[in-house]
């Protein structure tokens, strides 16, 4: 792995099909001014910036958008930034949607697919349901090889700070089952043998296997006698991979993350495929012999295996507070971070599951939001409990408030800056589905609460600096305008990752750090590759880095996310991924960091 470089496809062959190379690192972009936008709009920045260094080798990112992928560039001097005087204040990573997959579950609809292909007229709404990707084996190998790159990189790039702790923002696995949910909480506690296989031990039994022959799936084995080739090899020019789907159910060692951890949940996490609540007769499908097809055999039998029994919210719960979760990754310590608020200390007692917590990075305050609506849905939105917890929280932290005919009193508490995390960003808290029996209840607890009126409440304080979210499989910094503002820095800037298992698989670096020449707040951003090597064709199939390569690579080919150039989404334009964002403190706020 080395920081000095990006991964982007390269050139063009059969089909289409595009191995990967590298370019020189991609510079960071420092954003000068803010986007004063009218509610609802939450717009990607572009205007006002200076791209840094200006002597950089890489050529200047604003105009090769259509083909830099994203990575994270070399600690460079900043010639705007005086680095003698910033106080840095803390680093951390930021991984998101790893979709931790059993591909050779009953509960996985690959069937739907045929409603992507480019013919269908369904594409729009079926795309975001992602029914199939040739690299969902190696789903648990692509997570090992972050967890070995955050180890490998120690710190943040441009302050040298130790990384502090790592957030995942939800959809960690993919359909929510137990042996998915295991495999994702091992990855990142490390030293704990991971089987990503369920089922037939010693065969793989998932679509593109030779247990049955469909040409909607790649075959990495090669097309068997007296069949037509798949869509990917004829089609697409997807390669033959021999043993690549008997080598990713084989068992190999986590390495871990090396830092403490924390989690939001996301609709996958919560909903039977990021969609539909979990039942009885779901988990007995999951558990099943029987997976649905629609080849010249409708059900193709499979190994019935009852490590795939549908979770729900409690063991979520328990799951995240037995593994190093909210803990040192030291493993004779138990210990909670200062200020943390654990899983189980929200769960405790109550017959409704918060998923919410707040824990403290040292000045800070993370806010962590469930904005999962449990009654089904892509999209998100909170509950009113939880709007009520959060309006607390930003009320104990805020020297200043602001009611609701615009004035400012002040409260006579002490600033705190505050980050939140959930999985879904403020343009996706949409979703205000409520059953009949409930809306008649109106239990102030259960009702829904949307981007509106989540603003309304955030438009209340200065405080609340960052907002890291996932969901959109998309890098994405945008500024979220208050309601009403004051100026145009009023707001919120929000940091929208993209997934580890869609191309380009990266997490991110943030860093903050004090710019005392100008009371202002500034956040590195850096995305960050995991350690898989760039072309892995001269790799052992046994190393989980070779499968995690051929991930990268069959994510930037995979059909149903290439446009019209053949280019693959998810890496964002030039100023989503490497950024350097300034924001002004008061000077109340600013006395914090004196003291």
């Amino acid at each position: 792995m080395s920081i000095s470089q990006i991964i982007v496809p390269g050139k063009s062959g059969s089909g289409g099909y595009r191995q990967l190379v590298t370019l020189p690192g991609e510079p960071h972009v420092y954003i000068q001014g803010y986007v004063n936008n009218a509610y609802p709009a939450s717009r990607s920045v572009a205007p006002e910036t200076t791209i840094i260094p200006a002597d950089s080798p890489h050529p200047d990112p604003c105009e090769t958008a259509g083909t830099v992928a994203g990575a994270y560039s070399s600690p460079i001097n900043y010639p705007l930034i005086q680095k003698d005087g910033l106080i840095p204040i803390v680093a951390f990573v930021h991984i998101t949607d790893m979709h931790i997959t059993d591909a050779q579950s009953p509960a996985r609809a690959e069937y739907l697919s045929r409603l992507q292909y480019p013919v269908s007229r369904l594409v729009p709404i079926f795309k975001l349901i992602e029914a199939y990707r040739p690299q969902e084996p190696f789903t648990t190998h692509v997570l090992e090889a972050m967890c070995r790159s955050i180890r490998e990189l120690g710190g943040g790039p441009a302050t040298n700070l130790p990384l502090s702790f790592a957030i995942s923002t939800g959809d960690a696995v993919e359909i929510s089952q137990r042996n998915e949910l295991s495999w994702y909480t091992s990855l990142l506690d490390g030293n704990k043998k991971i089987v990503p296989n369920s089922g037939n031990p010693a065969q793989w039994e998932g679509v593109g296997g030779n247990t049955s022959y469909d040409r909607a799936y790649w075959h990495p084995d090669g097309t068997p006698t007296g069949h037509r080739p798949d869509i990917a090899l004829s089609r697409y020019g997807f390669p033959v991979v021999p043993g690549i789907l008997k080598a990713a159910i084989q068992p190999f060692t986590s390495t871990g993350i090396g830092i403490p951890w924390y989690a939001t949940i996301g609709n996958h996490d919560k909903l039977i495929g990021g969609f539909s609540r979990g039942t009885a007769l779901t988990s007995r499908i999951a558990t099943g012999g029987y997976k649905l097809s629609l080849d010249a055999l409708p059900w193709q039998r499979v190994t019935r295996d009852p490590s795939r029994t549908i979770n729900f919210p409690t063991e979520w719960i328990s799951a995240h507070f037995s593994s190093l979760a909210c803990r040192s990754p030291d493993a004779s310590s138990s210990a909670t971070p200062p200020g943390a608020t654990t899983y189980a200390e929200h769960s405790s007692g109550q017959s409704r599951h918060k998923l919410w917590y707040a824990f403290d990075s040292g000045l800070l305050r993370c806010l962590i939001l469930d904005t999962v609506n449990p009654w089904g849905g892509l999209e998100g939105s909170l509950d009113g409990e939880q709007l009520t917890w959060l309006e607390s929280e930003l009320k104990n932290g805020s020297s200043q408030w602001r009611r609701d005919d615009g004035t400012w009193i002040e409260t006579g508490l002490k600033d705190k800056l505050f980050m939140l995390f959930s999985h879904h960003p403020f343009e996706t808290l949409i979703n205000g589905y409520l059953p009949i029996r409930h809306r008649r209840r109106r239990i102030e607890a259960e009702r829904r609460v949307l981007a509106y009126e989540l603003l309304t409440l955030l438009s209340r304080t200065r405080n609340v600096i960052l907002w890291l979210n996932g969901h959109t499989h998309i890098h994405k910094i945008s500024f979220v305008t208050a309601l009403n503002p004051e100026d145009n820095t009023h707001g919120i800037w929000q940091i929208t990752t993209s997934s580890l298992i869609d191309w380009p698989q990266q997490a991110r670096v943030i860093e903050l750090a004090i710019d005392k020449s100008a009371n202002n707040l500034l956040v590195f951003s850096t995305v960050l590759d995991h350690a898989a090597p760039v072309d892995p064709r001269s790799g052992d199939l046994d190393d989980p880095l070779t499968l995690a390569s051929w991930s990268r690579e069959l994510a930037a080919n995979h059909w149903i996310h290439r446009n019209d150039g053949f280019e693959p989404v998810g890496h964002g334009g030039c100023f989503d991924r490497n950024v350097i964002i300034r924001i002004p403190l008061r000077s109340n706020v600013h006395q914090l960091w004196k003291s």
